[in-house]
C-alpha cells in the first residue's frame, strides 16, 4: 500500500512539473508590445526604395551605431518588403541635405531628400543607450517617414535589457524561429554577451513589428 501510494505521489509530481513546462511554453509574448507604432494606413510594398541612414548615436561607444545600422538592414532586406539603401553619417549626399534626423521636414526639404536620396521614405534613428555590462542593453529610436507626403509611417522607441525577463523570452523566441530551438545555455549567451549577435536580435524584432 505504501508503495503505490509513493506512486501515486511521484505520478502527481510529474503530471505538474509537465504541467508548469506547458504553460511555460505558452507564455504570452509580443515583440517590443506598446513600443511601436505602425501607420495603418501605410502600404509596405508601395515603398520602392528606402534610404537607412545610419544610426546617431549618443552613447560612449560610437562605433556601435555602425554595427547595429548594419543588422537592421540586413533584418529589413531578408523581409523583402522593399529595395532599400544605406547613407553613411558621412555621405555627402545627406551633409548636402542638411537636414537634422529627428526635424520635422517641410514639403521643399522632403522633395530635395527624394530627389537626392533617390527613395521614396527614410529610415533614421539614434542610438541612445548602450552598455556591455553588468548585462548587455541597447536603446534605440527610430523613424520611417514618406518622403512623398511627409507621413511618419512606422515608429519606435525601445530599450532592449538582457537583465529583463522578457527580453529573455524574445531571445528564445528568436533563437526558435533562427535554430528550431530555444536555444542551449551556450547560444543565449552568446546572444546576450556579444554585441553583434544582440544587435541582430534587436533586428529581428524590429523586423516583426514591420512586417506582421
Amino acid at each position: 500500500m505504501m508503495n503505490k501510494d509513493r506512486c501515486l505521489i511521484a505520478l502527481i509530481a510529474l503530471m505538474g512539473v509537465v504541467g508548469m513546462s506547458g504553460c511555460r511554453s505558452q507564455v504570452p509574448y509580443t515583440p517590443m508590445e506598446g513600443s511601436y507604432y505602425v501607420n495603418p494606413a501605410m502600404k509596405v510594398k508601395d515603398l520602392g526604395r528606402v534610404a537607412l541612414v545610419e544610426l546617431d548615436n549618443k552613447t560612449s561607444y560610437p562605433e556601435k551605431s555602425e554595427e547595429l545600422s548594419e543588422a537592421i538592414y540586413v533584418a529589413l532586406q531578408k523581409c523583402q518588403l522593399f529595395g532599400m539603401t544605406t547613407i553613411a553619417q558621412d555621405d555627402s549626399r545627406w551633409h548636402s541635405l542638411q537636414s537634422p534626423l529627428d526635424a520635422n521636414y517641410d514639403a521643399e526639404q522632403l522633395m530635395e531628400m527624394r530627389r537626392v536620396l533617390e527613395s521614396d521614405a527614410i529610415l533614421t534613428g539614434t542610438m541612445t543607450q548602450f552598455a556591455p555590462y553588468p548585462h548587455m542593453s541597447v536603446g534605440l529610436r527610430i523613424r520611417l517617414i514618406d518622403l512623398r507626403s511627409g507621413e511618419l509611417l512606422w515608429a519606435v522607441e525601445q530599450v532592449w535589457d538582457c537583465g529583463d525577463a522578457h527580453t529573455k523570452i524574445g531571445i528564445e523566441r528568436y533563437l526558435q524561429d533562427q535554430i528550431g530551438t530555444e536555444g542551449s545555455a551556450l547560444q543565449r549567451t552568446l546572444v546576450t554577451t556579444s554585441s553583434l549577435n544582440f544587435f541582430r536580435f534587436i533586428s529581428y524584432e524590429l523586423a516583426q513589428t514591420l512586417d506582421s
